[in-house]
């Protein structure tokens, strides 16, 4: 059985990274509230990854997705970070 494969009642072994283009971000801030613990504003008002930005559980993984369809500025986005 492959690790993106899992069946019912298995846990997913499928990780992704989180990244946020500092460059492109405007401040708008919706990320943060929609994922909180993943993604903190910095003393600017600028969203910044909390941490190595690896989400492993699918619970983060869904917030991630969240915080990336939220940016207007397409400043998020989300890679296969799978070992």
């Amino acid at each position: 059985m492959s690790a993106t494969s899992p069946t019912a009642g298995e846990a997913s072994e499928k990780v992704v990274v989180l990244l946020i283009a500092r460059e492109r971000c405007q401040g708008h801030a919706r990320c943060s509230v929609v994922a909180p613990g993943l993604i903190e504003l910095d003393e600017s008002g600028f969203a910044r990854v909390v941490g190595d930005g690896c989400c492993a559980s699918e619970a983060d993984q869904r917030r991630a997705a969240r915080a990336a369809a939220s940016c207007p500025e397409a400043a998020i986005t989300l890679e296969d970070g799978t070992p």
